[in-house]
């Protein structure tokens, strides 16, 4: 689904004929997934096992497309996101401490939750929730994908501001206080 030249410059003369009032509203686009599955027989490049075309479809494959908006972040219902909730948890069995992380963490996270807690603790993500990566310090630093561009395909505005990995891990830290878990020695 792109435009070509023609109707791109369609598309720009009737924006150009619009009123005012309708070119200061933001303008916003919409999300489509399209069905791209390959017609059987057809070698599927990435699955290095296999020793021959696919003979079935045991799920079809999709494309997403998330058009140019304007104004990136803003809600269905209009509002701007500004906040994301991240519900954490910390589960103690005797020496082992699950902690729940939401969203898609970077691994900088477990590490850091690792060393300062010791090998007896298990960290995992997905929990609750998945809005979108959410980096660390250094991936911020680092941009690209995971450290800001990713946030565009979850609707947010941007990237998290650079206090999103102290504020979790001192979210960490109180539940794991709670739960009577203390830092390792040595951290």
């Amino acid at each position: 689904m792109s435009l070509d030249r023609r109707e791109f410059l369609l598309a720009l003369a009737a924006a150009s004929a619009l009123p005012a009032a309708a070119k200061a509203a933001p303008w916003r686009a919409g999300f489509a997934t399209v069905d791209i599955t390959p017609p059987l027989g057809v070698w599927m490049g990435g699955y290095a096992a296999r020793k021959e075309p696919a003979q079935g479809i045991a799920q079809p494959l999709h494309a997403r497309r998330w058009p140019w908006r304007i104004r990136p972040g803003t809600a269905r219902d209009g509002r701007t996101i500004a906040a994301e909730r991240a519900p954490l948890h910390v589960l103690r069995l005797g020496s082992l401490s699950l902690v729940a992380l939401s969203g898609e963490v970077v691994v900088d996270y477990a590490l850091a939750i690792k060393r300062k807690y010791g090998s007896g603790t298990w960290v995992a993500g997905y929990t609750d929730s998945v809005f979108g990566y959410v980096p660390s310090a250094r991936v911020l630093r680092e941009g690209g994908y995971e450290g800001g561009e990713a946030m565009l395909y979850f609707g947010r505005p941007g990237p998290f501001a650079d206090t999103v990995e102290t504020t979790m891990l001192k979210g960490v830290d109180a539940l794991m206080a709670a739960a009577g878990v203390r830092p390792a020695e040595g951290s």
